[in-house]
């Protein structure tokens, strides 16, 4: 004999019966693979940046002034005056002048004694010393004068002064002598 088509009632039940099963499965294997996962991965950390070593070494070579202060330290209470301005300054048609400019790396006193005589017949550079040559040929030149007024203002009115000179060819501020300070 033939078996008898199930009625349509008994069917439904058996795909409910199919659907709750295979839900359960994918639940129980969902659940696993996040409990595996959760013992596999490593912990989060807290922290984020450089290491304590790394970060001392870092400080270490910070300038003094701009280092965190030890526990218990006290900040200066005096801020320190900002060191006067640098200039870099191209000199034209000077070739005594250059030539000791240019010997500024192997004999330092050589280049400053020619500056310092090549001043005295230069008025206008009095307030000026020499403090260094760039490697291409450039003097580096501190403004000893007085600093009277807003200092940025006065720093340019200074750099066109002397770019305004016969025997400059350009002078411009160093601002990256000043730093910490805005200009």
């Amino acid at each position: 004999m033939s078996e008898a088509a199930p009625s349509s009632r008994q069917r439904p039940l058996g795909d409910l019966a199919a659907l709750l099963l295979g839900l359960g499965g994918v639940s129980l294997l969902a659940g696993a693979s996040l409990y595996v996962h959760a013992q596999v991965s490593p912990p989060v950390r807290a922290e984020v940046g450089p290491s304590p070593a790394m970060r001392l070494a870092l400080m270490e070579r910070l300038p003094t002034e701009y280092r965190p202060l030890a526990p218990g330290q006290v900040a200066d209470p005096e801020p320190k005056a900002p060191e006067q301005p640098r200039f870099i300054v191209r000199f034209k048609n000077q070739r005594d002048l250059q030539a000791g400019i240019g010997k500024y790396f192997s004999d330092e006193d050589a280049a400053r004694s020619a500056f310092e005589r090549w001043r005295a017949d230069h008025p206008a550079f009095a307030e000026f010393e020499l403090a260094g040559a760039t490697y291409s040929g450039e003097a580096v030149l501190v403004f000893t004068g007085d600093m009277a007024g807003e200092r940025p203002v006065v720093i340019r009115q200074i750099a066109r002064r002397l770019s305004a000179l016969e025997t400059v060819a350009y002078a411009d501020p160093d601002f990256s002598a000043q730093i910490g300070e805005s200009e």
